[in-house]
């Protein structure tokens, strides 16, 4: 590859020293770093590999280095950096083109993995394409994703994992309700790209793109090093913009359930948030019980 600008995206502290191996091994060979780069790194897990392209505009050249829990959309994992800088150096890259998906309404985004309308209340949503409307009920949300996201939010919701790059969209409903006036619920489906996909959600909803749950949290003003409790499990997403923010997340341990526990230990005097996670059928009441 010849040799071009370049930027590193790292979240986390612990990484930083893989981060200057690599900047020291890329610019002895030329390359330099740019803060508007023609190749851009990331350093985590797939959290911080979407980050990195929703920042970049979806404009520039990817590699992902798996150091978080996930890493689906990573070539490389951290034992990996001398192949890497090396396959940089002296090979020729295989492009992928990544398709995105646009979305228009109250809030104009695009898409690369999945999108997820979620509410802690029931939402009374419509679903259709084109004109022809596939379901029309109460969830607690539904998550629209690509091939490439299908091992994301609806792998967690039973939908099937897609080995190609096939161009369809899949859809699954969270928590449908289902009762005799509504027997019969649509709750997981395969969406043509062919057609628009129309979506209407009634109630008090949050949308994430991607995994970006992170617009809330940045309004927030808060003092630097302000602690932020959070489940293990949280998504990376939400982890990196913590940390953006100069907060200090403080990792809370879950028990069988999957609810986070011994959070008496963890609150102090620099406590000033607790981030509950809604999944796998528990709620946040369970995890205030």
């Amino acid at each position: 590859m010849k040799a071009c600008s370049f930027y590193i995206f790292n979240y986390q502290q612990e990484n930083e020293y893989l981060k200057e191996k690599i900047e020291s091994e890329l610019s002895v060979h030329g390359f330099y770093k740019d803060e508007d780069p023609e190749l851009v790194i990331s350093l985590g897990g797939d959290g911080t590999f979407l980050s990195s392209m929703h920042q970049t505009d979806f404009k520039k050249r990817y590699i992902s280095i798996n150091r978080g829990h996930l890493g689906f959309f990573s070539d490389y994992d951290h034992e990996d950096i001398f192949s890497l800088v090396d396959d940089i150096i002296n090979k020729d890259c295989f492009l992928e083109e990544i398709p995105l998906y646009d979305i228009t309404g109250d809030k104009n985004d695009v898409f690369f993995s999945d999108i997820a309308i979620t509410s802690h209340k029931t939402l009374n949503i419509s679903l259709s394409i084109d004109d022809e409307n596939i379901f029309k009920g109460n969830a607690s949300g539904i998550v629209i994703s690509s091939a490439k996201g299908s091992t994301g939010f609806n792998y967690s919701l039973n939908s099937p994992v897609c080995f190609i790059s096939s161009p369809f969209l899949q859809f699954s409903l969270i928590a449908p309700v289902k009762n005799r006036l509504n027997r019969n619920v649509i709750s997981k489906g395969i969406l043509p790209l062919d057609k628009k996909i129309f979506i209407s959600a009634l109630g008090d909803l949050h949308l994430s793109v991607d995994g970006r749950e992170d617009e809330d949290l940045k309004e927030i003003n808060l003092e630097e090093k302000s602690e932020i409790i959070v489940p293990v499990t949280l998504c990376e997403s939400i982890i990196n913009v913590i940390i953006e923010m100069n907060y200090t997340p403080i990792f809370c341990d879950i028990n069988n359930n999957f609810l986070i526990n011994e959070i008496e230990n963890k609150i102090t005097d620099k406590t000033k948030i607790i981030i509950f996670v809604e999944q796998y059928g528990f709620t946040i009441q369970n995890s205030m019980d």
